[in-house]
């Protein structure tokens, strides 16, 4: 009887070979090869731990489930009076800084060896835009505000926008004075119940600066895209032949205040009226006035009282009308367009590019 076609298929899958080195099914298993394989797993196993030990590539896992990776290190020396934490800090390219004011110079800045200056540098990420471009165990000493990938930083005196390398606007750039930046590639500011950006005292308290200087009422915020407050020369055409010219304009402007804005449109709005209403008028009245001259009945008695009506109507409601009108435009000019108006449309202390 011929033998089972499984039965061949399975004798057929015991003599496929395995792996050189391998034992195979058909040779058998001894003390020996046990032991090699015992021996393998025991030497990769171990090799495994010195490298995670190490915070080298996990080749387990390749750095999954919290397990350490293989990255760049960048070795950062901490001044004498720095302390920085963790400790580990140069494996995890991350710490927070505790010491004096740094910028990026050699020197460490103006104010690192004086009293007063201490600061908080909280940084992820050293040199990450550089990567591919410094070698392995760089060694630096300062922050790096422009490569570093995404840091929150605090100083009692420092140039927090020297340092940032940030455009002066109109407030300038504070020297010597508390700061905090935050700088990454995206920066989110949530607030479930609201967010509030605010300039000025605490209500109720004569609060003073971090020198012991007095603070203005209202100080300024500045909303600056691109990093960049210079003025721009912009062209704007004037007829419909293309005929243009050049004017420069200020890149940084006032806001407008809504509220201030729509009152000014409605305003206008009603300035128009009037003057359509005097239009209008007047039309009426020359209308009436070429009426009544068109009748030619000799004696031509009613033209003249047809005049003196005309006269007295165009006084009435289109002069007068134009009148009030015009001091009501330039009043409007003053109340809105001024800075001492008293719905001056621009805000004074908020500007936007």
């Amino acid at each position: 009887m011929p033998d089972n076609p499984q039965d061949e298929t399975w004798k057929a899958g015991r003599e496929e070979k395995s792996p050189e080195g391998d034992p195979t099914p058909n040779d058998g298993w001894t003390d020996a090869d046990f032991s090699e394989i015992r021996r393998r797993v025991t030497e990769t196993a171990k090799q495994r731990a010195e490298a995670a030990k190490e915070g080298r590539l996990n080749t387990i896992t390749g750095g999954q489930m919290g397990t350490p990776v293989e990255d760049i290190v960048v070795d950062y020396q901490p001044s004498q009076d720095e302390v920085v934490w963790p400790i580990d800090h140069k494996k995890r390219n991350s710490g927070i800084i505790f010491g004096k004011d740094k910028d990026q110079s050699s020197t460490f800045g103006p104010y690192n060896g004086l009293q007063g200056s201490y600061a908080v540098d909280i940084v992820v990420g050293r040199l990450s835009s550089q990567r591919g471009r410094v070698a392995d165990n760089t060694t630096i000493q300062t922050p790096f505000y422009g490569a570093d990938a995404a840091r929150i930083y605090l100083s009692q005196r420092t140039d927090i926008d020297k340092n940032f390398g940030l455009a002066d606007g109109n407030i300038g750039s504070e020297e010597g004075k508390s700061g905090i930046g935050i700088k990454a590639d995206g920066v989110r500011i949530i607030g479930r119940r609201g967010v509030k950006i605010v300039t000025g005292r605490m209500k109720g308290q004569d609060e003073k600066d971090s020198k012991g200087q007095s603070i203005p009422t209202a100080a300024p915020i500045e909303l600056i895209a691109g990093n960049n407050t210079g003025d721009r020369q912009v062209s704007m055409s004037l007829n419909a032949a293309g005929a243009t010219s050049s004017e420069t304009i200020k890149a940084l402007q006032p806001l407008l205040k809504g509220d201030n804005t729509v009152a000014a449109f409605k305003e206008l709005s009603e300035i128009l009226d009037r003057l359509m209403g005097a239009l209008l008028n007047m039309v009426l009245i020359q209308t009436s006035f070429n009426s009544t001259i068109g009748v030619t009945v000799y004696p031509l008695a009613h033209h003249v009282s047809a005049g003196a009506v005309s006269a007295t109507q165009l006084l009435a409601n289109v002069q007068n009308s134009l009148y009030h009108s015009r001091i009501n435009k330039t009043m409007w000019e003053l109340n809105y367009f001024e800075t001492f108006g008293g719905k001056y449309i621009c805000s004074k202390n908020v500007f936007a590019t």
